[in-house]
């Protein structure tokens, strides 16, 4: 029976209870979203396959989802060096897209990153929330 290496990831000091609310990871990266704290975590392993938090993801500046009430990084997919992070925002009255949701209107947003640029990040596209 061969040993398996096994990384365990914790939240530090400044996340959230809402630390690995979504997670993808492939063989260069591991993304981690924390909800509570509206950011993605990425980890990057070295050269002996240990993992470290290399870089910190946080919405545009100044941007709806730099507010409070928005959700940023709720979903995440990973393809190569490109992420793709989720978000949402709390709409005001005759903000479009809008959709009804437990009594609170909300935008999608999905934003593109190339993780290996250590700044910029780029809005993808703006989908109603379905």
């Amino acid at each position: 029976m061969s040993k398996t290496n096994r990384t365990c990831f914790f939240p530090e000091e400044g996340d959230s209870a809402y630390f690995a609310s979504s997670v993808v990871v492939n063989n260069k990266y591991l993304a981690v979203g924390d909800t509570g704290t509206n950011k993605v975590i990425i980890y990057t392993p070295d050269n002996f396959g240990k993992w470290s938090r290399t870089r910190e993801i946080l919405p545009p500046v100044n941007s709806a989802l730099d507010r409070e009430g928005s959700i940023f990084g709720n979903n995440l997919e990973l393809d190569g060096d490109t992420l793709v992070i989720g978000a949402r925002t709390k709409n005001e009255v005759g903000h479009l897209p809008l959709r009804e949701q437990t009594g609170r209107r909300y935008s999608s947003w999905r934003y593109l990153i190339n993780v290996e640029v250590v700044f910029g990040i780029l809005l993808m596209e703006i989908v109603p929330v379905c």
